[in-house]
């Protein structure tokens, strides 16, 4: 394929065309640390005196054109650049409202950002805005809160703007410039490699060029192109067919959001999973695509087969992704992809009864025997092959289950706990662990409607950890009275699983190294049981004081209780 690239500056690359990002492409996914690398990179320029700086290539599907008054502009929608290109113009209207209102250069700005008036059209239509955060910003200035967003990808267009606004307000300062000579440096110093298509079909094989040239495609992204482009080279009428694809990956890449971990891991579990074939491992990335790729040249019009699957395996990654409650058992890959297809094949009780056994001997294997990711890769995957392709009955699937955990015996959890470091490197299980017993302690109580529970998943499992005899007591405190152990010993039984607890960090940080009848207090302001079970251990009466045998006790408590919950399904 011939690809005429332009050289281009920024300013010369918006000028005279309007861009969107179509709904069949994934959203913005740039985090804090590629925009850092961006904002470095400016600065960079400043304090080296560079003339230039190459910023990355572009490829546009030129769609048609429109004209504003008696300039004529190229309507572009954007194959590749997408990210850096959005960014950009984050900082463009930074630059513009930072500057003053009369100032001709922020005028000059404002009719690039915006042609027409407030309600037609902008430089930039992003896609999957769902709270019209971007566009009301370009178009009106209106700066969303930073308020937790409902959808994922939402959140970085609103981290985008807040960093790209923190950036501009900064630059005088950490430049030693002015506004304007950061707006020159954008407007004359950054280039582009452009390359502009007149052709859908080309669009399809451009990601393959790029990559042969030594630019990285995500591998979701090249599945869907090498599917597109398939449609193309083998229908006499690829219209129908295209236009099906569009809408399915609209909606596979709307699903995902910007769960990075499900984009990474999604084409690989979706190879794997297809119904026909038998694996011992997950397959590569490589593998996957291959895989696809022989389907759909036999047969173009699988490509949307292909597709349906690739968004019906997205949707329940995204499923178990958000459950953020059983994040300790779902961070291994293979018992994911198996929860995966175990929610693909079955319905009803027969779903929620193998789905317990799943997370019975997963929270067992992973956590309280705690195996790294490499135990029982090859049962799992053989497992979910063979639930996907439907060759085992729910009782063929919970007996296998049930044979994945026998060399994990609930019997060995004492082993496992009593008198061990239930914290280092245990963080994320023994949240879980007590969130669990946290359930247990009233029939139907669901401890997520708790406000501070809220709070506790949206923080990281250490911060959410109390050691209810202090990490650090205060010299002479009564705390080193009450625990009368050799120095040792005191540092190994802060750490066993009786002296642990869930506090949310607001009153982690409060309750810190106080003595116990003051933490106490923030135990109850908390309203979680299993800490109001601390401070009331019979009930009405308040406990004063907290020793080594009130430790060794509870955590005899919670292990027989662990057992209990994650033996096997009866």
């Amino acid at each position: 394929m011939q690809v005429d690239p332009k050289n281009l500056t920024l300013w010369h690359l918006i000028s005279d065309r309007l861009f969107q990002i179509p709904q069949y492409q994934r959203a913005y996914s740039w985090q804090t640390k590629q925009r850092q690398d961006l904002f470095d990179d400016l600065l960079a320029m400043v304090k080296k005196n560079h003339d230039y700086h190459f910023m990355a290539t572009v490829v546009g599907l030129a769609v048609g054109q429109i004209q504003i008054g008696t300039d004529l502009y190229s309507r572009v929608d954007v194959v590749d650049g997408q990210q850096r290109l959005t960014t950009l113009i984050l900082i463009l209207k930074a630059i513009e409202l930072a500057l003053d209102e009369n100032d001709k250069d922020r005028r000059s700005l404002r009719d690039t950002l915006v042609r027409g008036d407030d309600e037609t059209l902008v430089l930039l239509h992003t896609n999957h805005d769902y709270s019209s955060y971007f566009i009301n910003y370009i178009r009106k200035g209106v700066v969303p809160s930073n308020k937790r967003q409902s959808h994922s990808a939402d959140m970085n267009i609103v981290k985008g703007i807040a960093e790209t606004r923190a950036f501009v307000d900064s630059w005088e300062e950490c430049s030693g410039t002015s506004l304007k000579a950061l707006l020159g440096i954008l407007k004359n110093k950054l280039f582009f490699i452009y390359h502009q298509l007149n052709d859908e079909k080309l669009v399809y094989t451009v990601f393959e060029v790029l990559n042969s040239r030594g630019l990285p495609v995500p591998w979701l992204d090249r599945a869907k192109s090498m599917m597109m482009g398939v449609v193309f080279d083998n229908a006499q009428n690829p219209k129908d067919v295209i236009d099906e694809l569009h809408n399915t990956w609209a909606r596979i890449y709307s699903t995902l959001g910007l769960r990075n971990i499900v984009s990474r891991d999604l084409l690989r579990y979706a190879a794997t999973l297809w119904p026909s074939g038998m694996h011992s491992r997950i397959m590569s990335d490589q593998d996957a695509l291959e895989l696809f790729r022989g389907l759909a040249i036999d047969q173009y019009q699988r490509t949307i087969t292909i597709s349906q699957h690739i968004l019906s395996v997205a949707e329940k990654m995204v499923a178990l992704h958000d459950n953020v409650h059983a994040s300790a058992v779902n961070r291994i890959a293979q018992a994911r992809m198996l929860h995966i297809a175990i929610s693909g094949a079955f319905k009803g009780q027969e779903k929620a009864k193998l789905l317990d056994q799943w997370e019975r001997i997963t929270f067992r294997i992973y956590c309280l025997h705690d195996q790294d990711s490499r135990t029982k890769v090859g049962a799992y995957v053989r497992l979910a092959c063979g639930v996907r392709s439907g060759v085992k009955s729910a009782s063929e699937v919970m007996a296998a289950l049930i044979s994945i955990g026998e060399g994990y015996p609930i019997e060995n959890v004492e082993k496992c706990l009593a008198e061990t470091n239930c914290y280092e490197n245990w963080e994320e299980s023994l949240r879980y662990l007590l969130y669990e017993y946290e359930k247990s302690l009233a029939e139907n109580y669901k401890p997520e409607k708790n406000i501070l529970w809220q709070e506790v998943w949206r923080e990281s499992a250490s911060d959410t950890i109390e050691h209810i005899y202090p990490q650090l007591p205060k010299i002479g405190s009564q705390w080193n009275k009450d625990i009368d152990e050799r120095s040792e010993k005191r540092q190994k039984i802060k750490n066993y699983l009786g002296n642990l607890a869930i506090l949310p960090k607001s009153l982690n940080s409060q309750a810190s190294n106080k003595e116990f009848s003051e933490k106490s207090d923030y135990y109850l302001k908390s309203g979680f049981r299993h800490l109001n079970e601390i401070v009331y251990p019979s009930g009405d009466r308040r406990r004063r004081s907290w020793k080594k045998e009130d430790i060794e006790a509870r955590e005899k408590k919670i292990i027989n209780w662990a057992k209990d919950r994650w033996s096997d399904v009866s």
